[in-house]
């Protein structure tokens, strides 16, 4: 994955992850994960947020879905699940070969066996 977004996912869980640690009376967590992420941010990912125009963004699903359609594309998506796949047929493969797949194999959808 690109270093220069950390990860677009781990600075997502990061975030939520220090905002269930924090609690201020009458302040919802989503206004506090949206105040803190900015500050999650660096390199690309931070320009982005500073190039976006004031009040674009006003809610936490907003931002969200804003940052992962930004740096995790449906492309980058379709590409991880393909690798995924791809490592899973090699390995179901290996686990067939040697008589221990069977019964995973039942379990696992046909479509992910498929070159």
């Amino acid at each position: 994955m690109d270093c220069q977004v950390k990860t677009p996912l781990i600075t997502l869980m990061s975030l939520i992850g220090y905002v269930t640690l924090t609690k201020i009376n009458g302040v919802s967590e989503d206004a506090i994960k949206l105040r803190l992420f900015p500050m999650s941010l660096a390199d690309k990912a931070h320009q982005w947020e500073k190039s976006l125009p004031h009040g674009t963004i006003t809610t936490w699903d907003e931002c969200k879905k804003a940052f992962l359609a930004k740096f995790f594309s449906t492309g980058r998506t379709a590409k991880l699940r393909s690798e995924i796949r791809a490592s899973y047929r090699g390995t179901m493969r290996l686990l067939l070969r040697l008589g221990r797949g069977s019964r995973l194999h039942k379990s696992v959808p046909t479509s992910w066996l498929q070159q």
